[in-house]
């Protein structure tokens, strides 16, 4: 998150990214930093790991770049595909889809 606006890359731990995804899309975090209004309605489909959730039109890509998603950062919705990334990038400009 605070590296990508440096440029500096750093690597994610796959068994690190797949509890995060399913935390941020649990009933306890969505009373904390991710609504489910953001998600609700799309599928969301990592593509490298087996991890998915949700029905809808699919929002597919990296599991890092869905969890940067599902916390609000923009800049990852340019490494995301599918037919819900324009669902998703609405609600994240605060627009009603």
């Amino acid at each position: 998150d605070i590296a990508r606006p440096l440029g500096i890359p750093v690597p994610v731990a796959s068994d690190h990214v797949d509890p995060a995804l399913t935390f941020c899309v649990g009933r306890k975090s969505n009373q904390l930093f991710t609504p489910a209004r953001r998600y609700s309605g799309v599928r969301l489909v990592a593509s490298d790991l087996k991890w998915k959730c949700g029905k809808g039109p699919e929002v597919t890509g990296p599991a890092i770049e869905l969890l940067l998603a599902l916390t609000g950062r923009t800049s990852a919705l340019a490494n995301l595909e599918g037919d819900g990334v324009e669902i998703l990038a609405s609600r994240m400009a605060g627009k009603k889809v």
